[in-house]
């Protein structure tokens, strides 16, 4: 194997083997800039100066190599001065420049300064190097010289920083662009484990580089993208490459019109419509206030009342009220959400950063509005009957009639049984149909196909001692976190999405549920372990 390597190092680094090295990178360079040419002809991009100078800075410096090469090929004395400062310093800044080629395809401050840097520190050793090492009398090779470790440490710590500005930037390609560098890594850390002790050339470097630069074209490919580009202007970049037209200016000009019109007309628009929901918002939350002053007179007068049945608890007028100011603010909302996501759409590539942030915004605070709204709709459904004698039976009838369609949907099994009752159960049969059912949608949700749900009714008691109807549903829907169980039921509605919480289905049905119970002086909790959960409901006598 050793006998291998030392054949290929060494054709890399004989005169006929050097000179057909350099002209495969020259090919790899030349083949890189006709590539970017080529797509910039039909594609403009504001890169062009960047990737343009880049890449020919890269093409001169194998260039340069490639002449030294011939021109001391037959003066080996002429070589052996030259060439081993030139061999570290043009390679090693070729490498720096691919890398901020990958990592800053944009004008960036910090990566422009560091390739400076860098640069210069890569330039000033090289000279320092070349002025040294012809001072010094000609007697050994240059792999086994002071410079040589010197030049290795640097350019393994130069490439790694550039790796790592690679990955942490992760522009368009930039695994390509990972790869070239590793792969030169790996060619320094080679020759300085295993240098040709009376060579004076990086054979192990130049294997590396062959390795890696016929990727160099694939810069190109970012030319290409077009995620950056809004939806109006894909259709007049192919027209321009179907022409193959270069107008640079006109596609300018028609960009800026486009969003001075659409910009001006959907912002304005989604003004408008936050306005008027701001007006409906205020009206509703003087609603809300009014029922919640009802509910709070109703709950302090309940247990009088239970005996009792009567009239309503709560004010038809206060349910008539909420129900029509909740029905009156959705279509708002809706086409305030409708309208945010046309703008955030049609405009990628023409809003800066903040006003996507304010339309996201917007999205999730009108998405959270519209489940309060859900909430607001129900809530005062529960309340439309006076606590009578209930019929338990018929209670869970009318849930299982309402919810048979998810129940089969699902394949589920639903056992129940009520047990005896000494007492009569005094509770708004509707308000008890929609305990049920919350918990129900919760568990369905929850469940996996073809699960079983235990619904059971009996009479218990509390802590206290006092009697009174529990009510137990069982679900199979893998457990609740023992972390996140004392909070399930205290967790305040969310903008956006609600989290995701394991053996949580629905959310929004247990605050519901929990919302009803305590109306009615009930108390809700659970309990779970790793396989299943089960929801409490008690209503004293």
């Amino acid at each position: 194997m050793n006998v291998i390597f030392d054949q290929v190092t060494g054709m890399l680094t004989n005169p006929p083997g050097s000179l057909a090295f350099f002209l495969v990178l020259l090919f790899c360079a030349s083949s890189a800039l006709q590539t970017i040419l080529m797509v910039l002809r039909h594609h403009p991009s504001r890169q062009k100066s960047r990737i343009l100078s880049g890449i020919i800075i890269i093409l001169l410096a194998q260039l340069t190599l490639f002449i030294l090469s011939a021109l001391t090929w037959q003066v080996p004395q002429t070589a052996h001065q030259l060439l081993p400062a030139f061999d570290r310093t043009l390679p090693l800044f070729s490498l720096l420049l691919i890398a901020w080629l990958w990592a800053y395809p944009a004008e960036n401050r910090a990566g422009d300064l560091a390739l400076i840097v860098l640069g210069a520190l890569t330039f000033l050793l090289g000279i320092f190097t070349y002025l040294f090492w012809n001072s010094q009398p000609q007697t050994g090779s240059f792999n086994s010289s002071t410079f040589d470790l010197i030049w290795n440490i640097v350019s393994i710590l130069f490439l790694l920083a550039a790796a790592f500005s690679t990955w942490w930037q992760k522009q368009d390609g930039w695994g390509v662009g990972l790869y070239i560098l590793l792969v030169n890594l790996a060619g320094f850390i080679l020759h300085f484990m295993a240098a040709a002790p009376d060579g004076d050339l990086t054979a192990a470097v130049r294997l590396t580089e062959l390795i890696s630069y016929p990727f160099l074209p694939l810069l190109a490919q970012r030319l290409l993208t077009r995620a950056a580009l809004p939806e109006v202007a894909r259709p007049i970049i192919t027209r321009i490459a179907e022409d193959e037209m270069e107008t640079p200016s006109s596609f300018a000009s028609v960009i800026t019109q486009q969003e001075e019109k659409d910009d001006f007309e959907q912002i304005q628009h989604l003004n408008d419509r936050l306005d008027e929901a701001n007006t409906l918002l205020t009206e509703a939350h003087r609603s809300i206030t009014i029922l919640q002053e009802e509910n709070t007179r109703l709950a302090s007068s309940l247990n009088a009342r239970q005996s009792q049945p009567g009239t309503s608890p709560a004010s038809s007028n206060s349910v008539d009220l909420v129900q029509n100011i909740s029905q009156k603010i959705s279509l708002p909302l809706d086409d305030i959400s409708r309208d945010a996501a046309l703008v955030k759409t049609e405009g990628i590539g023409l809003l800066s950063v903040l006003q996507r942030t304010f339309v996201d915004e917007i999205i999730n605070t009108a998405s959270a509005a519209r489940s309060w709204l859900q909430t607001l709709e129900q809530y005062p459904q529960t309340l439309e009957t006076s606590p009578v004698n209930t019929d338990l039976n018929a209670a869970i009838d009318a849930v299982i009639a309402g919810m048979n369609t998810q129940i089969r949907t699902k394949g589920l099994a639903l056992r129940f049984d009520i047990g005896d009752m000494s007492h009569p159960v005094h509770i708004s049969q509707k308000a008890l149909e929609q305990i049920l059912i919350h918990l129900l949608k919760n568990a369905i949700e929850v469940s996996p196909q073809d699960a079983t749900v235990d619904l059971n009714l009996e009479e218990s008691e509390d802590e206290d001692g006092k009697s009174g109807l529990l009510i137990q549903m069982s679900d199979s829907g893998g457990g609740i976190a023992p972390k996140n169980i004392d909070k399930i039921f205290n967790l305040p509605p969310q903008s956006g999405n609600e989290p995701k919480y394991r053996g949580i289905g629905s959310l929004n049905s247990l605050r519901l549920a929990k919302t009803i119970t305590i109306n009615y002086n009930g108390k809700i909790w659970l309990e779970s372990n790793n396989k299943q959960t089960t929801y409490f409901v008690f209503f004293p006598y």
